[in-house]
């Protein structure tokens, strides 16, 4: 978190990407700020996005 808030300093669009990420009810990082669902959060094990692919390793059948 600490790396992607560092890139996110220095970038002109700072304000502008945060608030496009909660417009939009994104997850991740945006604007420096994580967040879930269009929320700011501080839990770092938030679920995967509509928009994400899927973690194979939780949709894998087993024999």
């Amino acid at each position: 978190m600490a790396r992607a808030q560092s890139v996110c300093a220095g970038c002109p669009l700072i304000e502008t990407c945060l608030r496009t990420g909660i417009k939009r009810g994104e997850y991740g990082v945006w604007g420096g700020v994580l967040l879930e669902a269009g929320a700011p959060t501080t839990d770092l094990h938030i679920e995967r996005g509509p928009n994400c692919k899927p973690d194979r390793r939780r949709h894998t059948k087993t024999a």
